[in-house]
């Protein structure tokens, strides 16, 4: 694509505000020279050097911006933007290194750091063709307490005999009388079991069986029109709760259909907060410096309830070009 140059894609007006910063290479050498490990780091010297953005990220987003990895120097790559191997292809070198136990791998891996090797493939490669350590590393191990378990219809049959209403007279139960072959954590163990369908069915509560299917259930519970994540927490606490909606859906849709929260009750931002226009409006009124007064105010002071504590993720795609324009301010030149 045709790199235009920033005043095409930001428009003249902010390219105007944002003239005096460096150009982005020689931003990101001299940023080098001050060894920060992390974004937090540099929010908290960034109000120190006035010919660069605060906002790096926004300010280069179509002039040599990267990542905060690049831009720091630290090589770092968020963990959801990194793209590792299939799972063939890491058991394949995991099997190469000739390692024998977790310990040794997690060794391995602090003494060789790789973007491109995932640190805990148990967790990586779970819904992917993960088995165990010992298939990964090729020793064909089995955990011990893999072995000794009973069989998953055994143990469910024997849990549920003992007719508890919630999990934790389960632990209860398990930690006086410590049952023969039975672990204490059932879903570490029979999470793969292909009858697997929860704890609650696993019990015989039923408070995880024959629940809706993602579409159904998410068509539900935006008819009841709850506006944030507390209202959803307080009806999951009422008995008007239909006993085939999870209360905890992030977890039982995590691969069947879930993407957040406010798709999931059916809402949006602009529904819970000012407009991005009347954000900046009422803020610019406040006389707010820069982020450490911003924060101070959100401590200290009544303010709508429709004005977000964090603008910056909420208006990202909505008008958000730098805490500057947002707060009205000018940086002091010394």
């Amino acid at each position: 694509m045709k790199n235009y140059g920033m005043s095409y894609y930001l428009g003249k007006d902010v390219f105007d505000q944002c003239r005096d910063f460096l150009p982005f290479s020689e931003s990101k050498i001299f940023v080098y020279t001050l060894k920060l490990k992390s974004k937090s780091e540099w929010d908290m010297v960034s109000n120190k050097f006035p010919n660069i953005p605060n906002a790096p990220d926004v300010v280069y987003k179509y002039d040599g911006w990267i990542s905060w990895g690049d831009f720091l120097g630290t090589g770092f790559i968020a963990t959801q933007h990194r793209k590792y191997p299939s799972f063939e292809e890491a058991r394949e070198f995991a099997r190469s290194l000739g390692l024998n136990s977790y310990p040794e791998w997690r060794q391995y891996i602090k003494k060789n750091p790789s973007h491109n090797v995932s640190g805990i493939p148990n967790r990586t490669y779970k819904h992917s063709g993960w088995i165990s350590w010992g298939d990964f590393l090729g020793t064909e191990r089995i955990a011990n307490k893999l072995k000794s378990s009973i069989p998953f219809r055994q143990a469910r049959s024997l849990v549920r005999s003992l007719g508890f209403k919630k999990r934790e007279e389960w632990f209860e139960y398990y930690d006086k009388h410590k049952p023969d072959g039975a672990p204490k954590f059932l879903n570490q163990i029979y999470s793969n079991h292909p009858d697997w369908k929860g704890m609650g069915e696993f019990i015989g509560t039923g408070h995880s069986r024959n629940h809706l299917s993602f579409e159904e259930a998410r068509e539900f519970v935006r008819s009841l029109g709850l506006k944030s994540w507390v209202q959803w927490q307080e009806y999951c606490k009422s008995e008007n709760k239909p006993s085939n909606i999870p209360s905890r859906p992030s977890s039982k849709y995590k691969n069947d259909g879930w993407i957040n929260r406010q798709n999931w009750l059916g809402y949006t931002n602009e529904e819970r907060f000012m407009s991005f226009e009347e954000a900046r409006r009422f803020v610019r009124k406040l006389n707010i410096k820069g982020q450490i007064q911003w924060r101070e105010y959100w401590k200290n002071h009544k303010r709508p309830k429709n004005l977000p504590s964090n603008p910056y993720t909420i208006y990202l795609d909505n008008g958000w070009i730098s805490w500057m324009n947002f707060l009205g301010y000018q940086r002091q030149r010394g």
